[in-house]
């Protein structure tokens, strides 16, 4: 496929990538959302794929770093796929192809780096997605919301650059998330990061490059040591109870010091240890030998197992850290925990923008959500805000600019 039409075609798959809510809703009991899905996502890992190999001489001249990267990527998905072929952990060999999806989507980074390409998805994205939802969100339950308005937790950072009329848009969206979409504890993560962010600029903090680069480092090393302590038993951060006296209890989310994610990471590393993979992962192919899962006899876990009969069921879980300990191993942590922080760093300390900055400490901060949410299970939003933050943070061109040119770059891609 020729790079140019991987450019154009990029915008409208992730486009049509954010609406497959709406397309599960209107078609819940078929297999019309399953193909859907699938061939979305195989799709914009096969441009990723295509565009990398045509133009990986240029990209490793530009960032070494992130070349090496994807091709560590590629290489635990093709080793993972030859693997599931001839050792398969459930009844379909390839039941984890939207992890593979997942990984190879992480070329949407050297995608990005030509500006044409996210320009053009936010101009369709505000084309398309206010409106689809004005009209259809009754057809959506209200844990969707998130999902398909993530954008705008990405939007509200440069609120003040668009438009008035963007600006109500974005609000209202938000609102409506706030009230009505915070059905999981996890919404409220993902919704309070970008207000933080937002009065971090407003309060003029951002400015001070010096306290920028303390919450970089404090953000990136505090769930490392957080994590050793919680598994030498010193301190479990997420066993809120034993540190709050009366957690609160929300009507949609349920009760918010509630313990879900211990025994996540107490699976993950188990299963990496007694199957002697905790170093290289058991690539993409395969989740972590799930004891919990294999405890139910709830019809929709054992169709979540998919067991090959004598085998114990492998699950992936709703956390990027334990996910990619299982897929990766240690290797794989190292390598994300480098990505977040070289790339956080540079667009601090490089960029002429304070609105810039803002995005290096957006990096920094999911990070941290990274050890409780952000799977990486598939293709989405919040992973594509994260390409977008690389690919701008590895453009000469977009680091250089000052506040009132990023100002008119934005304002050109919202309207």
């Amino acid at each position: 496929m020729r790079t140019s039409i991987i450019l154009k075609i990029t915008p409208y798959l992730i486009l049509l990538n954010c609406l497959w809510m709406f397309v599960h809703s209107f078609f819940k009991f078929t297999r019309i959302p399953q193909i859907y899905g699938y061939s979305i996502s195989l799709t914009i890992a096969f441009c990723c794929l295509n565009y990398y190999f045509k133009k990986r001489h240029i990209i490793a001249q530009q960032n070494r770093f992130v070349c090496v990267f994807y091709n560590i990527l590629i290489f635990y998905t093709v080793i993972g796929f030859i693997l599931a072929y001839f050792f398969p952990s459930s009844i379909y060999p390839f039941t984890r192809m939207n992890v593979y999806c997942s990984f190879l989507s992480f070329g949407l980074i050297f995608i990005f780096k030509n500006e044409y390409v996210w320009i053009r998805l936010f101009k369709l994205w505000w084309k398309y997605v206010p409106i689809t939802f004005v009209l259809l969100w009754w057809k959506l339950e209200p844990s969707m919301y998130a999902f398909v308005l993530s954008f705008c937790l990405f939007f509200i950072l440069f609120v003040d650059e668009m438009k008035i009329t963007k600006k109500i848009i974005v609000y209202v969206f938000l609102i409506i998330i706030g009230i009505w979409g915070m059905q999981q504890r996890i919404t409220y993560i993902t919704l309070i990061l970008p207000i933080v962010l937002l009065i971090f600029d407003k309060t003029g903090l951002a400015k001070n490059k010096k306290l920028c680069n303390i919450i970089l480092h404090s953000a990136m090393w505090l769930p490392i040591i957080l994590f050793i302590l919680g598994i030498t038993g010193k301190f479990n951060i997420l066993a809120m109870d034993s540190y709050v006296k009366e957690g609160y209890v929300s009507n949609s989310a349920g009760k918010m010091t509630e313990d879900t994610r211990t025994f996540l990471y107490e699976e993950a590393l188990s299963s990496a240890v007694n199957n002697q993979y905790l170093i290289w992962g058991r690539t993409p192919a395969y989740g972590m030998d799930s004891p919990f899962v294999q405890s139910f006899d709830d019809a929709d876990y054992v169709g979540m197992a998919l067991t090959i009969k004598g085998k114990m069921p492998q699950r992936i879980c709703e956390a990027f850290i334990p996910n990619i300990i299982t897929w990766c191993g240690i290797l794989g942590f190292l390598i994300f925990f480098l990505l977040f922080y070289k790339f956080s760093y540079r667009i601090i300390n490089k960029s002429n923008s304070i609105k810039l900055r803002i995005l290096g400490l957006y990096m920094t901060f999911f990070w941290i959500g990274s050890f409780i949410t952000y799977p990486a299970t598939n293709i989405s939003s919040d992973w594509i805000i994260v390409y977008l933050t690389i690919a701008i943070s590895s453009s000469p061109q977009i680091m250089k600019l000052n506040d009132k040119e990023f100002t008119l770059l934005i304002r050109k891609a919202t309207t």
